[in-house]
């Protein structure tokens, strides 16, 4: 499976935002696709997204969830230090297993590092 993201580095002050509205989720049936097998600690954590989209927009939720003190929320400023885009790897267990930059911010290495960090970080899915 693949969980593909952008992932951004912004390196200016901001202000919080203002929380926003929680929006009513419709009622979805059950579905069919069986999330991550439990890993041997147990702490796999299950989606039970029906499609390929709703898997990757369910990883991103994992991954935003555990930096949410580090994410820029609201309209990007025009000039960014660094752009990336990832392909992230997990195997049945959501263990990431390979890390693919599809787009790496090569003038920026250490922000690299940090983004492979913060990922191999949130394992498992």
């Amino acid at each position: 499976r693949r969980v593909h993201g952008v992932a951004t580095l912004v390196s200016a002050c901001k202000t919080p935002p203002e929380p926003a509205a929680p929006v009513a989720q419709p009622d979805t049936p059950p579905s069919p696709v069986t999330g991550p097998i439990a890993g041997p600690s147990g702490s796999a954590r299950n989606s039970a997204a029906p499609t390929p989209r709703l898997y990757r927009e369910s990883g991103a939720t994992h991954l935003y969830g555990l930096n949410a003190d580090r994410i820029y929320k609201g309209k990007m400023p025009p000039l960014l230090y660094a752009v990336g885009v990832i392909n992230v790897e997990i195997n049945q267990v959501g263990i990431v297993t390979k890390l693919d930059w599809m787009r790496a911010p090569r003038h920026a290495p250490e922000v690299i590092a940090e983004i492979e960090r913060t990922i191999k970080a949130a394992s498992p899915f």
